[in-house]
C-alpha cells in the first residue's frame, strides 16, 4: 500500500509573530505609502514655488504712488527693455568709436563725445533698475496729474503727432494693397 501525504497544517505563529509573506506585504505596503508621501510633497513644493513666483511674487508692488501701484511684473518688464535698449545704444556707440580714426584732424571732440556717452550708459546699466524704477513713477505722477487737471488728448491727435515726428503727412492716406482676383 502507498503511503498518504500527509497535509501539513498551517504553521501557527504565536501571538506578536507574522508569517514572512506577511511581513513582505506589510513592508511593501510601507515602502509604497512612503513613496505616495515623499512624491506628493515633491509636486506640493514644486507647485507652490511656482504659483509664489509666477503669481504672488510677480503681484507684489515695487512702488505706490498716490493710489497706483507699479508691480514687478511692471518694473522688470521696463528694466529689460531699457537693458535691452542701453545696450543696443552701447554697441552702436562703440561701433561709431571704432570706425573713427583718432588720428585724423578735428575727430578729438568727436571721440571725446562718443567716449562720454559710451560713460555715461555705462553708468545707467549699473544702476538701471534705480533708473527704470524712477521713469515708472515719474510715468505715473504725470499720468494721475493730468488726469487731476482734465488734460486729454484725442487719439488722432496723438496719432498725427506721432505721424509728423517721423516725416509722414499725415494728410496722405497710407496706401493699401489692392486683392488681385484669381484669372
Amino acid at each position: 500500500m502507498t503511503k498518504k501525504a500527509k497535509k501539513r497544517a498551517p504553521k501557527k505563529f504565536v501571538r506578536g509573530q507574522r508569517s514572512p509573506l506577511e511581513k513582505e506585504r506589510r513592508l511593501r505596503k510601507l515602502v509604497l505609502w512612503g513613496l505616495i508621501l515623499v512624491s506628493v510633497s515633491v509636486v506640493g513644493i514644486l507647485s507652490y514655488g511656482f504659483v509664489y513666483e509666477k503669481i504672488i511674487k510677480a503681484r507684489r508692488p515695487v512702488a505706490v504712488v498716490g493710489e497706483a501701484t507699479i508691480t514687478t511684473t511692471e518694473f522688470q518688464a521696463r528694466t529689460r527693455y531699457e537693458r535691452l535698449q542701453a545696450n543696443w545704444q552701447l554697441s552702436q556707440l562703440e561701433e561709431q568709436r571704432t570706425s573713427i580714426d583718432p588720428e585724423a584732424p578735428g575727430t578729438q571732440y568727436l571721440l571725446q563725445s562718443i567716449e562720454s556717452r559710451i560713460s555715461n550708459l555705462q553708468t545707467k546699466l549699473a544702476a538701471i533698475g534705480v533708473y527704470s524704477l524712477e521713469q515708472l513713477i515719474e510715468e505715473e505722477l504725470v499720468r494721475q496729474e493730468t488726469e487731476r487737471r482734465g488734460i486729454y488728448i484725442a487719439p488722432e491727435e496723438l496719432q498725427r503727432e506721432i505721424e509728423s515726428s517721423f516725416g509722414r503727412n499725415p494728410l496722405t492716406p497710407t496706401p493699401v494693397p489692392i486683392a488681385t482676383l484669381p484669372l
